[in-house]
């Protein structure tokens, strides 16, 4: 062989291994990278991932002694739910769009200004991310409601047994009929008092101005018991004739709240025609507790559910499992 040829094959040889140096560098590199998220349930056609389950776990207050309990505790959840929306999927059940933004709205409503954006940092969520999960929990209601159908509905009977061995439950102290137009700031609460001089509609002012989560009901808050408000809005009504509006109440947020007092209700005992609706509801919720359970096992006898125990989080770092 030339030395010409073995130069030439010579160079080839130490390209070669500094090709295969340099795969292995990336090799490596990529291995030391964190890893994604771990699907750790599969139910039915749905996934559950350790981050799911991590911001599951955020929604509690402060930080579990038991962070893995916590994580199987919320790991059931998210498979219970999962379970609502396969069955939900085969019934073909749906949610508008537009339900879905009233409840986005309605949550955001219930924030301060800028609270829920804070919420969202604190909680590396999206808009999107809330809006699925309110798709997700009014489809899996949906579906739990189908079933529960199912089994039965309220009875009459069940209805006027109930009121006839509750009766002292209706029993309602003395009460009012209230709107209500909450403000951030001193100087909206000039604006909402320049409005009102004006004559402009309370009802009117609250769609236009409150923070509330029925602004758009503007402000109607129905009956309520006077016992059950703060003493400071109490005290603010309580020299009202109906169609009077309130001073500004402060709130400890910095908040400030205007009253409309539309009637006042002596203290009474609900009849049986008022108080139905409340009994249906409070019946049919005890109902769904009781059958919960029966119906999550049925579920899952139907739909196929596959468990990494191994994986399920340790602690809220995803890297450091």
């Amino acid at each position: 062989m030339s030395d010409k040829v073995f130069k030439r094959n010579n160079r080839s040889w130490v390209t070669a291994v500094i090709v295969l140096i340099i795969a292995a560098s990336l090799l490596l590199a990529c291995g030391k990278k964190a890893e994604g998220p771990k699907v750790i349930a599969i139910v039915g056609s749905f996934e559950i991932t350790d981050e799911r389950v991590r911001q599951e776990v955020t929604k509690l207050p402060g930080t579990p002694d038991d962070y893995h309990a916590a994580a199987v505790a919320a790991l059931n959840r998210l498979m219970d739910e999962a379970l609502l929306l396969s069955e939900a999927q085969k019934r073909n059940l749906t949610v508008a769009d537009d339900e879905v933004e009233k409840r986005l709205g309605a949550l955001v409503d219930d924030y301060p200004p800028g609270a829920f954006e804070d919420y969202l940092a604190n909680h590396n969520l999206t808009e999107k991310d809330v809006r699925d999960q309110i798709k997700r929990s009014m489809l899996a209601a949906a579906a739990l409601e189908a079933m529960l159908n199912e089994k039965g509905e309220i009875s009459d009977d069940e209805i006027k047994d109930y009121y006839k061995n509750n009766t002292a439950e209706f029993a309602k102290g003395d009460s009012v009929v209230l709107r209500r137009v909450t403000v951030a700031s001193a100087d909206e609460v000039e604006l909402v008092k320049q409005k009102l001089s004006f004559g402009e509609d309370f009802a009117a002012v609250a769609r236009a101005n409150s923070l509330d989560a029925n602004a758009a009901q503007g402000g109607e808050m129905g009956e309520v018991e006077l016992a059950k408000l703060p003493e400071s809005d109490r005290a603010a009504i309580a020299n009202l004739n109906p169609g009077g509006v309130s001073d500004p109440v402060s709130r400890a947020n910095g908040q400030y709240v205007f009253y409309l007092l539309e009637e006042k209700r002596p203290a009474r005992t609900l009849t049986f025609e008022e108080a139905t609706s409340i009994i249906r509801n409070k019946l049919a919720l005890q109902k769904s507790q009781l059958a919960y359970p029966d119906i999550i096992g049925q579920l899952k006898s139907e739909y196929k559910v596959q468990i990494d125990e191994q994986n399920i989080p340790q602690n809220p770092k995803s890297n450091e499992d």
